[in-house]
């Protein structure tokens, strides 16, 4: 059973924080719920539902999503340090096809260069979700784009620091970063390989459709 919980809480403009307040639980758990990683139950619909101002039904009712383009807004690992070159505005650099969970906040990078070796290849694509939350506990342990203090944007898997508010950035191919602040992170949500990413971007300075 398929969930429409993430388009119901972007529609109303809510944060996952403000989303959990009004629907009476906390964060962590209601992200779980929203990804499909806890079992939605009666109890847990009927709950978002009243949150929302909803009827149960419109929260396990799937749609097709109509988003049928991604932007292309910017090239992991093109940095001399690994860091994201973001373009000038939604789409400067192509359009990528829509990934099975888009939404109006999805966003791709393509990666260039083989710094990212062992998460993406030189062509990829990397979408996430371009809501930029302060980093939570529930983001441990995965792949994110993420915005430092000193304004620089990387793709790294986050991990624990040594004190409050403290992260730890791996990567595959570099040493970590350690104890490092963060302004904000979004969670990767799909990756897709360089062959069919070339095959299915769409490069409007081309004329491609």
């Amino acid at each position: 059973m398929g969930n429409r919980i993430k388009e119901h809480r972007q529609r109303l403009g809510l944060t996952h924080e403000t989303a959990a307040e009004k629907t009476g639980m906390s964060r962590s758990q209601f992200i779980k719920l929203e990804r499909g990683e806890r079992r939605l139950t009666s109890d847990y619909i009927e709950q978002i539902a009243r949150g929302f101002d909803l009827n149960p039904a419109d929260i396990i009712t799937e749609v097709v999503d109509s988003v049928d383009k991604i932007p292309i807004v910017g090239m992991a690992g093109a940095g001399p340090d690994g860091t994201v070159l973001f373009s000038h505005g939604d789409g400067g650099l192509g359009y990528g096809p829509p990934s099975p969970n888009s939404t109006a906040f999805t966003k791709a990078l393509e990666v260039r260069g083989e710094s990212m070796r062992g998460i993406a290849s030189d062509g990829w694509l990397v979408y996430f979700e371009d809501e930029q939350l302060v980093p939570s506990e529930d983001l441990i342990g995965e792949l994110c784009v993420v915005g430092l203090e000193d304004d620089r944007i990387m793709v790294k898997v986050l991990q624990p620091g040594r004190g409050p508010g403290l992260f730890d950035l791996e990567s595959f191919n570099a040493p970590v970063m350690r104890d490092v602040p963060l302004r904000w992170a979004c969670l990767v949500t799909s990756i897709i390989p360089r062959k069919p990413a070339r095959q299915l971007i769409k490069r409007e300075a081309l004329g491609k459709t």
